[in-house]
């Protein structure tokens, strides 16, 4: 379930409810501390962040090979080794309240896998730096494929 507005996130964690830095650009699952999370398709891992890498915390991106990636933030434990291959539903972690996410555990809020789908080439740094904007990302890429 799409996480619903809260004292963190006034606007939900719906792909374009705004953040500080832009519009979220991907989606807040709720869940359960520890609950696996599978990858969505088959890929070549690129960040395995078993501590925190900026605001989105324990990380994992998938390289899809089509040009396009997956991003799994938040996560309580990460499962795979950067430049493993791994399949679709495979597990890749748990979900959990690393990073920005942290604040939610104190409050009594319920963990979330913070997910988005980047087409294209996006510096890892720029991903990495934007956390929860990641928006102003994923509408540069698209402009950029309109030119």
């Amino acid at each position: 379930m799409v996480r619903g507005s809260d004292s963190e996130a006034r606007e939900g964690g719906g792909f374009e409810a705004a953040r500080a830095n832009g519009i979220h650009g991907a989606v807040d699952l709720n869940g359960h501390l520890g609950e696996p999370i599978l990858a969505v398709a088959n890929g070549t891992v690129m960040v395995a962040a078993r501590s925190d890498w900026g605001k989105l915390g324990k990380t994992v991106i998938l390289d899809h090979q089509d040009g396009g990636h997956t991003i799994y933030g938040h996560l309580h434990t990460v499962e795979v080794n950067v430049n493993s291959h791994v399949t679709a539903g495979q597990l890749i972690g748990t979900m959990g309240y690393s990073g920005n996410a942290r604040a939610l555990k104190a409050k009594q809020l319920p963990p979330h896998l913070h997910f988005a789908y980047v087409r294209g080439f996006v510096p890892l740094a720029r991903i990495r730096a934007s956390g929860d904007g990641l928006g102003n990302l994923i509408r540069e890429r698209q402009c950029a494929g309109r030119s």
